[in-house]
């Protein structure tokens, strides 16, 4: 039958690239590219609003407009959730390096990383600010559990409450305790 087929090819794969990660991760990186083609593109939503252009930026968006945003730790934290999440109601936001301490710089919008950030929420910042616009339903940081997933963590933080402190007084930001699990059932 077709179910048998199909879980034996699934068998086969998992067996494969458990033996060949590299082939995994160059699939994972060809497919990535191949996405970020796609989306390079306003994806236009159910609702009517648009979503944030992924041109400049490594954003994996979701369809949702109540969806879920992961802020995480570089390309390779990215590659791990990209492979559980649901791109119906999970987005992904890789950084790349550590963002400057909100509390020091001057120029805090003039950082690539924090600019990407503003854009994804679609909700503006300052007097511009408005969260009935903001793109997300929750915005989740979910950095190492090591010092500098820590330290990112702390950034991350203090930008929600600097730049978007409506989000995270109505309980829109939270802050994952990694390592995430996923829980497949099979026999």
């Amino acid at each position: 039958s077709l179910a048998k087929l199909t879980s034996k090819l699934e068998k086969e794969i998992d067996i494969y690239f458990t033996k060949n990660p590299k082939n995994l991760e160059n699939l994972l990186k060809f497919f990535n590219d191949y996405r970020m083609r796609l989306d390079s593109k306003k994806h236009k939503l159910m609702n009517g609003t648009k979503r944030a252009s992924t041109k400049m930026t490594k954003l994996r968006d979701c369809v949702s407009s109540n969806g879920e945003l992961f802020i995480v730790e570089g390309d390779s934290a990215a590659g791990s959730l990209i492979q559980s999440r649901d791109p119906k109601i999970h987005a992904i936001f890789p950084l790349r390096g550590k963002i400057p301490n909100v509390m020091n710089a001057k120029d805090i919008l003039k950082n690539k990383e924090i600019g990407e950030l503003v854009q994804a929420l679609g909700c503006g910042i300052g007097p511009h600010f408005d969260i009935t616009k903001l793109k997300y339903g929750k915005i989740i940081c979910a950095a190492d559990a090591d010092p500098d997933g820590g330290h990112i963590s702390s950034l991350v933080t203090m930008v929600m409450i600097i730049l978007f402190p409506e989000i995270v007084k109505s309980g829109k930001f939270y802050l994952a305790s990694t390592p995430l699990y996923s829980i497949n059932e099979s026999k």
